[in-house]
C-alpha cells in the first residue's frame, strides 16, 4: 500500500506530480516512522520473550512425597521435550524466562507451569496408585489388559538386549487411541537405571489428527514422532483377538555380571486424556550361560633391550663435622696443631677415594662454621666467617686443579643461640642450670644483651670450659656425581632409606633379580607409583597380577593402543576381559599379533563373549566339555547342549546347574528343578546366582508358590 502511493498511476501536470509526490513522501516518512517504532517494540517483546534461565528442580508423588523418575519435561509453545527427571526426581535444563513447561509420565497426571522467571521448582504430580506387576500367562483371555509377553534379557558383551511382543486386545482399540510404553533397565545390585527406547502406537485416525493439531509438522512438534509405529489399515489381529506389536532394544551395560530387570511403564491415551495406565515386570534377571565360562590366560613379558632404562648419573653426597681449633680471637688455622691436622687428612681422605673412582665426579663442596654466643654477636660472627675462609683454603689443598675447577665451592658461618647451650645442659641432666639461661633467654632481647646477663651466673665458668667450646664447629657437605651400577645390596639399602629416590635402573635391578614373589611386586609397584610411564614395570606388574587371577585395568590402560607392545595390548586385554568391559577388549585385541600363540585364545574369549559365537566356538571347545555346553546354550542350540551336559560328571555342582539350565529351555521344569537342587545342595552360593539368572529364576518363583 505503501509503494503504490508512491507512485502515481495517472499522467498530470508535472507541478500536480511534484505536489502529489512530496505530499505523498510526507505521507509515507510519518507511516514509516510509525512503523519503525511498532517494529522496535516487536524486536524488543520477543528478544523479552526469548530470555532463557537455567532452571533446576524436582518432580515428587503428590500424596507420598517420593521422587518420580522419568518424567518428561516438555516446553509447551514448541512442543519439545528438554529434559527427563533423574533417579532423585530432579531436573536441570534452559528454559524461557516466560514460557510454560509440561510434566508427563506414564502412571501420572500432566501438570502445565509457567516458568515465571522462577529458577527453582518443586512439582507435585498426581500418581495413580498401581502395584508392580509381573507379566503372567493365563488360560483366560485378558481383554481390559494390554500385555507385554514375558522376556529375557539377553547379555551380549556389554550390550542388555529386550525382545517382546506387546499383545493390545480388540477391545482396547480404537482408531483414537495412542499406546505409550517407556521400558526401563534397572541394574538392581547398584540401583541404577537406563530409558529404552519408547515404543508408540498410533492408531490411524489419531495420528492424522495428531498430524493436524501439530500444522502438519508433527515430526519437529511432537516429542515422541520418531518413536511412533503407525498402526496399518488392513492390519489383522491375532486369532482375531489381539494385535501384535513387536518390541526390541537394547542398552549399555557396564557391569554385564550385575542384576537386571526390564520395567514397562504402559498408557492408552486419546487426544485429551489417559484412558488406562499399568506398569510390569517383563524381565527378571539376565541370560547369560558364558557367565560359567572358565579359562586361563597367561600374561606375557615385555622383553628388548629398548624397554630396559640406561644406568643414570645420579647426585650423591657426604655430610659430616671436622673439629678444627683456632687460637683464641685469631681467624687463622693452625695447620701444626696435631687435632687439626687429623681432622684435615681425614677429610682429605675421603675426598682422595672419591676423585680416584674413574665413576664419580665431585661436583660441591661447602663448609659451615659455627661459632659459640659468647662475646658480641657481630665480632663473633665475623670471626667465624674469617675462619671458614682460612680453612676452606687449607682444606683446597687436598683437591687437584682439575677438580677444583670443576666443584663449587662456599663456605659459611653462623652464631650459636644460647638456647643451644640449654640444650646441652639438659642433656646432662643440669634442670636448674638450663631454667635460669631460659629465665634470661625470655626476659632480655637480643644475643649480646642475654650473654651478659649469662656471664654474671655463678655457673658461667662451667659453660666457658664444657658447654660452649661444644658450640664451635665445623660442618661440611660434599657433593658429588657417580657413574657406576651400584651392587644389588647398596641398592637395597638405598630403598630402605627412600624408595623414591632411586633411578628406574635401580628399580630394574631389584624387581628383575628378585626371586620371592612377593617382594618382587612390591619393587614393581613401587617403580609404577615413582615412575607412572615406566612400562617394563608396569607390564611386568600386569603380569604378575594376571598370575594371581586379578588383572589390574589402570596399570596399562594408558599406554595400550596402536602403538603400545604387543605383550602390553595382551595384558591389558586381558584385565579388560577380566573385569567385563567387552566391548573395550573386542576392540583392543583386533591390534594383536595373529601369529603369536597366546593371541588365538585371548582373541577366542573376547570373540565369545561378544557374541561371535561361530569364530569363537572352534576354538573354545577345545578347552573342554563343559565350555562347549556353554557355547552351545549361547548360540541357542539346546538339544545339542543338553546331550553333552549329561556326559558331564556328576561331582561338581555347576555341572547340575547347566543341566539345570538346558532342561528348561526345553521345557521340562520339573527335571530342571531336581538338577537345580541337587547344585544347590552341593554348593550353596549358586542361589545367589540363579536369582539374577534368566535361564533358571522362573524355577525359584515356582519353588515358592
Amino acid at each position: 500500500m505503501f509503494m503504490k502511493e508512491l507512485s502515481p498511476t495517472k499522467k498530470g501536470n508535472s507541478m500536480n506530480t511534484q505536489h502529489n509526490i512530496s505530499q505523498n513522501l510526507v505521507r509515507g516518512s510519518r507511516r514509516f516512522q510509525r512503523l519503525t517504532l511498532l517494529v522496535v517494540l516487536h524486536i524488543f517483546t520477543i528478544c523479552a520473550m526469548a530470555q532463557t534461565i537455567r532452571m533446576t528442580g524436582v518432580v515428587l508423588n503428590k500424596e507420598t512425597r517420593e521422587p518420580l523418575v522419568g518424567v518428561n519435561i516438555v516446553d509447551v509453545s514448541t512442543n519439545r521435550l528438554l529434559a527427563n527427571t533423574d533417579m532423585d526426581g530432579r531436573f536441570a535444563t534452559d528454559v524461557r524466562a516466560n514460557g510454560k513447561l509440561r510434566f508427563s509420565m506414564v502412571n501420572a497426571k500432566s501438570v502445565t507451569i509457567k516458568v515465571d522467571n522462577r529458577k527453582y521448582i518443586e512439582v507435585l504430580m498426581d500418581v495413580e496408585s498401581t502395584q508392580f506387576q509381573e507379566a503372567v500367562v493365563s488360560a483366560k483371555r485378558i481383554t481390559n489388559k494390554i500385555m507385554p509377553e514375558v522376556t529375557n534379557i539377553e547379555i551380549i558383551g556389554n550390550t542388555a538386549a529386550i525382545n517382546t511382543n506387546v499383545r493390545m486386545p480388540v477391545e482396547m482399540y480404537s482408531p483414537q487411541i495412542r499406546y505409550v510404553a517407556q521400558p526401563v533397565m534397572w541394574n538392581v545390585t547398584r540401583g541404577t537405571y537406563k530409558l529404552m527406547r519408547p515404543l508408540v502406537y498410533d492408531a490411524s485416525q489419531y495420528h492424522a489428527t495428531q498430524d493436524r493439531m501439530y500444522d502438519f509438522n508433527m515430526k519437529e512438534k511432537d516429542p515422541l514422532a520418531s518413536y511412533v509405529t503407525l498402526h496399518a489399515a488392513n492390519e489383522k489381529s491375532e486369532s482375531g483377538h489381539y494385535f501384535l506389536i513387536p518390541y526390541s532394544d537394547s542398552v549399555y551395560c557396564e557391569n554385564a555380571k550385575d542384576n537386571y530387570k526390564c520395567d514397562f511403564y504402559q498408557a492408552l491415551e486419546d487426544y485429551t486424556k489417559i484412558l488406562w495406565r499399568d506398569t510390569m515386570t517383563i524381565a527378571k534377571g539376565t541370560v547369560n550361560p558364558l557367565r560359567f565360562l572358565e579359562y586361563t590366560l597367561g600374561g606375557c613379558d615385555l622383553e628388548g633391550k629398548e624397554y630396559i632404562p640406561e644406568p643414570e648419573v645420579k647426585l650423591r653426597e657426604t655430610q659430616g663435622e671436622i673439629r678444627l681449633r683456632f687460637a683464641k680471637g685469631s681467624s687463622q688455622l693452625n695447620t701444626q696443631d696435631e687435632q687439626n691436622i687429623e681432622e684435615l687428612e681425614r677429610l682429605s681422605r675421603e675426598m682422595r677415594a672419591i676423585a680416584a673412582d674413574p665413576n664419580a665426579t665431585l661436583s660441591a663442596f661447602s663448609i659451615m662454621g659455627i661459632a659459640s654466643p659468647d662475646g658480641t654477636y657481630r665480632g663473633n660472627l665475623n670471626l667465624a666467617n674469617r675462619r671458614m675462609q682460612s680453612a676452606l683454603n687449607e682444606i683446597m689443598k687436598y683437591v687437584s686443579t682439575e677438580d677444583r675447577r670443576r666443584m663449587e665451592v662456599q663456605s659459611n658461618a653462623r652464631v650459636a643461640t644460647w638456647d643451644e647451650v640449654v640444650v646441652l645442659l639438659r642433656r646432662d641432666s643440669l634442670f636448674d642450670q638450663a631454667n635460669q639461661i631460659e629465665e634470661i633467654i625470655g626476659k632480655y632481647k637480643g644475643i649480646d644483651n642475654q650473654g651478659k646477663a649469662i656471664k654474671r651466673l655463678s655457673f658461667y665458668s662451667l659453660l666457658e670450659e664444657k658447654y660452649l667450646p661444644q658450640l664451635r664447629r665445623v660442618q661440611y657437605k660434599l657433593d658429588y656425581s657417580i657413574f657406576r651400577q651400584l651392587t644389588t645390596e647398596e641398592i637395597k639399602e638405598l630403598y630402605k632409606e627412600d624408595f623414591r629416590s632411586l633411578t628406574r635402573f635401580e628399580y630394574y635391578r631389584l624387581f628383575n633379580e628378585e626371586t620371592d614373589e612377593e617382594k618382587r611386586e612390591e619393587y614393581l609397584r613401587n617403580a609404577v607409583n615413582v615412575y607412572p610411564r615406566f612400562l617394563l614395570a608396569a607390564n611386568q606388574l600386569a603380569v604378575a597380577r594376571i598370575k594371581k587371577d586379578a588383572p589390574e585395568l589402570e596399570l596399562l590402560e594408558n599406554a595400550a593402543g596402536e602403538k603400545a607392545p604387543y605383550a602390553v595390548n595382551l595384558n591389558h586385554t586381558i584385565a579388560l576381559l577380566h573385569h567385563g568391559h567387552f566391548e573395550a577388549a573386542d576392540s583392543l585385541v583386533v591390534l594383536l599379533d595373529p601369529a603369536q600363540p597366546q593371541t588365538r585364545m585371548v582373541k577366542a574369549i573376547s570373540d565369545a563373549y561378544n557374541g561371535h559365537y561361530e569364530a569363537a566356538y572352534p576354538i573354545i571347545q577345545e578347552t573342554g566339555m563343559r565350555n562347549q555346553v556353554l557355547m552351545l546354550l549361547a548360540m541357542k542350540r539346546n538339544q545339542e547342549a543338553f546331550e553333552l551336559a549329561k556326559q558331564l560328571p556328576d561331582d561338581k555342582a555347576d555341572h547340575h546347574y547347566i543341566r539345570a539350565i538346558c532342561l528348561n529351555r526345553l521345557e521340562n521344569p520339573l527335571e530342571a528343578e531336581k538338577e537345580l537342587k541337587k547344585a544347590f545342595k552341593m554348593d550353596p552360593s549358586l542361589l545367589k546366582i540363579a536369582e539374577i539368572d534368566g535361564d533358571v529364576n522362573g524355577l525359584l518363583e515356582k519353588g515358592k508358590k
